[in-house]
C-alpha cells in the first residue's frame, strides 16, 4: 500500500439538484425582495402612504371640505367656515400631523416626507388648530352627528364603507395630458370636443385645437364648459352653463351668478359655489351635494381642469352609463394615445441620425433639425425643474416645452401638481421625486424598443442552465475515473 493511500478522497461533485436549487433562489431572491422593505426609503415611504392614507379617510368621514383651504381663499371666507367644520378639519390635519411626525427619524432624508410636514404646518396656522386636541380614530368615528342636531339638505350624504367614503381626482392639463380617476397617466392627440365628465349632477366637456405655430404637432384645450344640473332646491331649477373661451376665464356664470340653491334648510349655504381666486387665471366651482370640486385655469391661450370627485359618484355614473364616453373614467381611445416616454426619450437618438445624415449631404436642408434644437430638451428640462415638477408632471413638462417652446405649459404643469396634491393630498405617494430623463432614455435605448425585466429573466435561466451542464460535466468526469480506493487495492 503507497504512503498516501486512504488518505485522499475524491472530490465531492455537488448532486444536481443542489446546484439547481442553488441557481433558482439566486434567480429568484431579487424578485422576493421586492415584496419587502429593502430599504430606509422604501420603508419611509411606505410609512407616508398610511398617514396619507389615515389622512383622507379622516377628511372624508368627518365631511372637511376643500373649498375653505384653497391657496386664493381669503381669510374672510375661511372664518365664514361652520365652527363645526373648523374643529373636524383640525382634528383630521392634527392627526396627519403627529403620524408622519412619528417617522421623522426614519425619513430623515424623505423630500417627500418634509413637504409634507411643512405644508401641513402652514394648513394647520392658517386654521389656527391646536397641536394638542381630539385626533380621528375610525372605529370612534363612524357616524358623526348632524352640525347642531339638524340636517344639512345640501351636505353630501357618502355611502357608508372605506372604498365608497373616498374621493378620486382627474387632471387634463398642456398638450393635452390626462390623469384618470383610476390614476392611469396618458397623453392625447385628440381634437375637437369631448367629453370630460358625465353624469346627472355634472358635464365638463373640453375643446382640443392645434397649438399656433406646432405645424400641427401639439394641441391644448382651447374651450371649457361646465354644465351644472337640476338637484332640487340645492341647485338651479334648471341647469346652468359656465363657459371659458377665446383667452377669458370669466368669474361668474354665464347668467352671472356665482351661487346656485340653498335656503334656510341649507344649514352650509349655497348648494353650489363659484369663487374667482385670481382675476382671469384660476376659478373653482364647488358642488357641496356632492362634494366635488371643479378648478379651472388659465396658462396664456389655454386651460387646464382638475375635478375632484367622491368614488361613490362616479361608480354610480358608470353603472347608468356603462358605454359613456368620459375621459376622466375610461381615458383617452387608443388610437388618439401619444407614448410621450418613447417621444422624449428617442428625441436625442432622432437628432443624432438626422445629424449623420445631414453630413452626408452637400446642402443642410431645412427640415433636418439643427444642434441648436437638440439643445431643446435639455433647455426642456432645466426649465421643468426650475418650475419645481416631478415625476409624471415634470415628464408632460418637457414633452410640451420640446412640442411647443411655450413656456406657459411650464406653468401649467406646475398648478396641475399643485392642485393635485391639494385636492387628493394622499396622491403624493404616488410621485417620486425624480426630475431626470435618464430613465426613460434607459427605457427605450433599444431602438425604441421598451427595455424591460426580460433580460434579467432570460440571464436567470442561462446561470440555470449554465449550472446544468457543469453539474453534468463534473459527475460524468467523475465516472469515468478510477476511485483511489480502487487504486490502492491494485497495489
Amino acid at each position: 500500500m503507497g504512503p498516501h493511500c486512504g488518505r485522499r478522497r475524491a472530490a465531492a461533485v455537488p448532486p444536481f439538484h443542489v446546484l439547481l436549487v442553488v441557481a433558482v433562489v439566486c434567480c429568484m431572491a431579487p424578485v422576493a425582495a421586492t415584496s419587502e422593505c429593502r430599504s430606509t426609503e422604501a420603508c419611509c415611504g411606505r410609512e407616508l402612504r398610511g398617514c396619507w392614507t389615515l389622512y383622507g379617510r379622516a377628511k372624508d368621514t368627518l365631511g372637511v371640505r376643500d373649498e375653505f383651504s384653497a391657496p386664493g381663499a381669503s381669510a374672510r371666507a375661511r372664518a365664514r367656515a361652520p365652527p363645526a367644520e373648523v374643529r373636524a378639519r383640525c382634528t383630521a390635519m392634527r392627526t396627519f400631523y403627529l403620524c408622519i411626525g412619528n417617522q421623522s427619524r426614519l425619513c430623515h432624508g424623505n423630500l417627500n416626507y418634509h413637504s409634507a410636514h411643512r405644508g401641513i404646518e402652514r394648513q394647520m396656522k392658517r386654521f389656527n388648530c391646536s397641536m394638542r386636541g381630539e385626533l380621528f380614530r375610525p372605529d370612534e368615528h363612524r357616524n358623526p352627528p348632524p352640525l347642531h342636531g339638524r340636517a344639512d339638505v345640501c351636505a353630501y350624504r357618502k355611502s357608508s364603507g372605506g372604498a365608497h367614503a373616498r374621493h378620486r381626482l382627474c387632471a387634463l392639463f398642456g398638450d393635452p395630458h390626462l390623469r384618470t380617476f383610476g390614476g392611469d397617466v396618458e397623453t392625447c392627440s385628440a381634437q375637437g370636443a369631448w367629453p370630460l365628465i358625465d353624469n346627472k349632477h355634472l358635464t365638463v366637456q373640453v375643446t382640443n385645437e392645434p397649438v399656433a405655430g406646432s405645424k400641427g404637432r401639439a394641441t391644448a384645450i382651447t374651450k371649457v364648459t361646465v354644465m351644472v344640473k337640476q338637484h332640487g332646491e340645492c341647485a338651479s331649477p334648471v341647469f346652468v352653463t359656465y363657459q371659458a373661451a377665446l383667452g377669458e376665464l370669466p368669474g361668474a356664470f354665464d347668467d352671472g351668478s356665482v351661487e346656485l340653491g340653498g335656503n334656510e334648510r341649507a344649514m352650509g349655504g349655497s348648494g353650489v359655489r363659484l369663487r374667482e381666486q385670481t382675476a382671469g387665471r384660476h376659478v373653482e366651482i364647488h358642488l357641496r351635494y356632492v362634494d366635488t370640486t371643479v378648478v379651472l385655469r388659465r396658462a396664456g391661450s389655454h386651460y387646464s381642469v382638475v375635478v375632484r370627485m367622491p368614488a361613490a359618484v362616479i361608480n354610480a355614473s358608470v353603472s347608468d352609463d356603462p358605454d359613456g364616453l368620459q375621459l376622466c373614467v375610461r381615458g383617452c381611445p387608443h388610437s388618439e394615445r401619444i407614448n410621450y416616454r418613447e417621444f422624449i426619450a428617442l428625441r436625442s437618438t432622432r437628432l443624432k441620425q438626422q445629424r449623420r445624415q445631414q453630413a452626408g449631404t452637400a446642402v443642410a436642408s431645412t427640415e433636418v433639425t439643427s444642434s441648436a434644437d437638440e439643445m431643446a430638451r435639455d433647455k426642456a428640462a432645466s426649465h421643468c425643474r426650475d418650475a419645481g415638477v416631478v415625476d409624471y408632471f415634470f415628464d408632460a413638462c418637457v414633452f410640451d416645452l420640446v412640442s411647443t417652446g411655450d413656456l406657459n405649459f411650464t406653468q401649467a404643469a406646475r398648478h396641475a401638481q399643485r392642485d393635485t396634491l391639494r385636492l387628493l393630498p394622499e396622491s403624493a405617494a404616488e410621485l417620486r421625486n425624480r426630475t431626470s430623463l435618464a430613465e426613460l432614455d434607459r427605457m427605450y435605448s433599444n431602438g425604441g424598443r421598451r427595455t424591460s425585466g426580460g433580460a434579467y429573466v432570460v440571464t436567470c435561466f442561462l446561470v440555470t442552465l449554465c449550472a446544468v451542464l457543469i453539474s453534468e460535466l463534473l459527475t460524468s468526469a467523475a465516472g469515468g475515473a478510477t476511485s483511489p480506493r480502487e487504486r490502492c487495492r491494485a497495489t
